[in-house]
């Protein structure tokens, strides 16, 4: 947006569409989620996937279910990718979700419900977290399995979408047409 926002001149104009509420997070307790308008109940297992700043609607849906969920009502699976470690926006916000929600290594899911793993393309020579582009072998690794308690929400640009996402997580048994999320 901001490179879109430096090619406009004085006078243009832009259209901008705002909250679709094509994803609405509800709760455990208030019906689950709503899809396109659609409930889906009995969701229980949310894989997030997001590029860059396509972690903003991420970040919204991660902070609502850890604002009205119990620990073993959802969990939370976050693959996070971005060019350097200083392009990871909210990073203290996920480190601290993280410290207080997080599931540490092959631990039980009563140490957490919360799993975070980023990637880097540049990755500095100490990163303990994935280096490359996001591709099958992460998305089997950092995301659940698929399942009827299982939903996918990605957000990055387009490419990773239809390139990366969709095919991988094809192959990995998703039906995408009824388990992802694009926002």
């Amino acid at each position: 947006m901001t490179v879109g926002f430096h090619e406009l001149n004085v006078g243009d104009s832009v259209d901008i569409k705002g909250p679709l509420g094509s994803f609405i997070w509800r709760g455990p307790r208030d019906g689950g989620i709503r899809c396109k308008d659609v409930p889906r109940p009995g969701i229980r297992k949310l894989g997030m996937i997001c590029a860059g700043s396509g972690i903003t609607p991420i970040l919204q849906v991660l902070r609502a279910v850890l604002q009205y969920n119990e620990p073993e009502k959802t969990q939370l699976w976050l693959l996070d990718a971005n060019k350097t470690e200083r392009d990871i926006l909210c990073r203290e916000e996920l480190d601290e979700y993280f410290a207080k929600y997080g599931k540490k290594g092959d631990a039980s899911v009563a140490d957490g419900h919360l799993r975070i793993h980023h990637t880097l393309s540049k990755a500095p020579k100490n990163w303990t977290f994935s280096s490359g582009r996001i591709n099958d072998e992460m998305l089997q690794k950092h995301l659940p399995l698929p399942a009827d308690d299982a939903l996918i929400l990605v957000c990055g640009p387009q490419g990773l979408i239809d390139f990366t996402v969709k095919p991988g997580l094809q192959r990995l048994g998703w039906n995408v047409d009824s388990s992802l999320v694009i926002f």
